[in-house]
């Protein structure tokens, strides 16, 4: 008996923390909508998260003709606050989209008193072969790292992304300078922000709020205030602190048990009204589909889900390509009410049946 009120004392404690931790969010939401932080260009015209238009948006503002005409102050806090190096002297010119062999382009590159600095930037996309290794050898310059790899929480490159095509070399750990957005874009970004010379015009600075606010956004982080508050809830008891740490121990499981969930609704759904089977078993944040035309072209039409919390419907049609294109992205919270549950599983089934069908009549 005793064993049982104790599992009631606890499910009780975590729906309480829970119902705490809503109401935080909540009273949030109303005041976003209230001021009108909730209105985000960036959110609002599919930028964010999508690398290509995130990364523009990075190298304008480092460049020093960039379009928001304050010179060489955000490259100057970008080499003080992300890159740790010596600030440019002279010569400095900021590239985006520099092609090298192979129609690849190198996302960003900073050039300043003889020094070549690539930057490759990635959000949701996975590396290509001998990617970091190529670019590392644009990098001119004595002093290290030779190229810098900026993603969502700073994560290191493949191996693959990092030797040669003969595989016989590979970069060094210290040619390569991992970068996060969660992180080292934001850190900037507020150095940004708070510069007098932004702080006094007004459009610059909301531009640079709302590029943060979706960073924070796509990397899963809470706005200070919201965070502290939660965070005083969770320090205030043991037995507040303790419910927190249960929800987190059962939270992956939890994450798993819905994605499984959904792949088999995504499968039966494909089988019974579109007649088409999995080409490769889904592993567990991967549900993949395969068309193969020929020995050269193949369509993948694949549910991806690399953070657990959202989930992107994707495709590519070239073999020997990694280059993907992302068609749509949804929250994994949506899959927990049962109505949106049913409308996504037919609108995923039915996307992935007209890509492969296309690609089969083409």
């Amino acid at each position: 008996m005793e064993l049982i009120t104790k599992k009631l004392d606890t499910a009780e404690s975590i729906q309480m923390m829970l119902r705490k931790a809503a109401e935080i969010t909540k009273k949030y939401d109303t005041i976003a909508q209230s001021t009108g932080s909730s209105f985000n260009m960036f959110e609002l015209t599919h930028v964010a998260g999508d690398e290509v238009r995130m990364c523009r948006v990075l190298a304008d503002l480092l460049n020093p003709e960039g379009t928001h005409r304050q010179g060489r102050i955000y490259l100057d806090l970008f080499f003080e606050t992300v890159l740790e190096r010596e600030k440019p002297v002279k010569d400095i010119k900021v590239k985006r989209e520099v092609v090298i062999e192979g129609d690849r382009r190198i996302d960003i590159v900073i050039e300043s008193d003889g020094n070549v600095i690539p930057i490759e930037v990635k959000i949701n996309a996975g590396d290509q072969p001998n990617q970091l290794y190529d670019y590392a050898q644009r990098s001119k310059g004595i002093e290290k790292p030779k190229v810098y790899y900026l993603t969502k929480f700073g994560t290191e490159p493949s191996n693959d992304s990092c030797c040669n095509s003969s595989k016989n070399e590979i970069l060094n750990i210290t040619d390569i300078g991992c970068l996060s957005w969660s992180y080292d874009i934001l850190k900037w970004l507020d150095a940004c922000i708070s510069h007098y010379n932004t702080y006094t015009k007004a459009p610059i600075r909301e531009i640079l709020i709302q590029y943060a606010a979706v960073i924070r956004k796509f990397t899963d982080q809470l706005e200070e205030n919201e965070k502290m508050e939660i965070e005083e809830i969770l320090l205030k008891t043991p037995e507040n602190l303790k419910s927190a740490y249960d929800i987190a121990s059962t939270l992956e499981s939890a994450e798993l048990i819905l994605w499984n969930k959904f792949c088999e609704a995504v499968k039966r759904e494909l089988e019974a009204n579109f007649g088409i089977l999995p080409e490769r078993t889904p592993d567990n944040w991967n549900l993949v589909y395969l068309n193969k035309t020929n020995e050269n072209t193949q369509t993948y039409a694949w549910i991806n889900s690399d953070n657990k919390k959202e989930i992107r419907k994707m495709y590519h049609s070239e073999l020997f390509s990694s280059k993907a294109v992302n068609e749509g992205t949804f929250s994994i919270l949506e899959l927990v009410d049962a109505n949106n549950f049913i409308k996504i599983i037919q609108e995923c089934a039915k996307w992935i049946a007209d890509k492969l069908n296309k690609q089969t009549t083409t």
